[in-house]
């Protein structure tokens, strides 16, 4: 097991290896200030420092780039030093690419079908989901 993801990390690519790290260190802040301070303080404190960056739709290249950042954040979700919610990536996520100037939203979706209940968060890039698998992945008993 170990040996495979050794593989798995000398395949990235320099970048792809800071931005990983960067992914797993920065996670927990985003866990910590969901917690303490709430959804939209949260979001509100990133917003703040993204309000001079002028946000344009991704072009091809970007939005490859910013489903390799989505797919990374997601590998730092399940490996880092917390297990991060789809949550926790999601606004992580949408701050790193509208750093970048990348228009991102985050999207939240609720249902309830009998006594499960399902929750799931993901950003979206020209209306397009960014490292998106089963909702069926999320569902939470109630």
């Amino acid at each position: 097991m170990i040996g495979s993801h050794f593989k798995k990390w000398l395949a990235l690519s320099g970048q792809e290896k800071i931005q990983l790290m960067l992914f797993i260190f920065l996670l927990p802040w985003i866990s910590f200030s969901l917690k303490f301070f709430g959804y939209l303080r949260t979001r509100n404190f990133l917003s703040r420092r993204t309000a001079n960056i002028e946000l344009h739709q991704a072009n091809a290249a970007e939005l490859t780039r910013a489903e390799r950042s989505a797919q990374l954040l997601s590998i730092a979700g399940r490996h880092g030093f917390i297990s991060a919610t789809c949550l926790r990536q999601s606004v992580l996520l949408e701050y790193w690419l509208k750093r970048q100037g990348l228009a991102a939203e985050i999207k939240i979706g609720v249902r309830k079908e009998a006594d499960l209940f399902d929750a799931h968060a993901w950003v979206e890039l020209n209306g397009t989901p960014l490292a998106q698998h089963s909702l069926e992945q999320h569902r939470v008993l109630q």
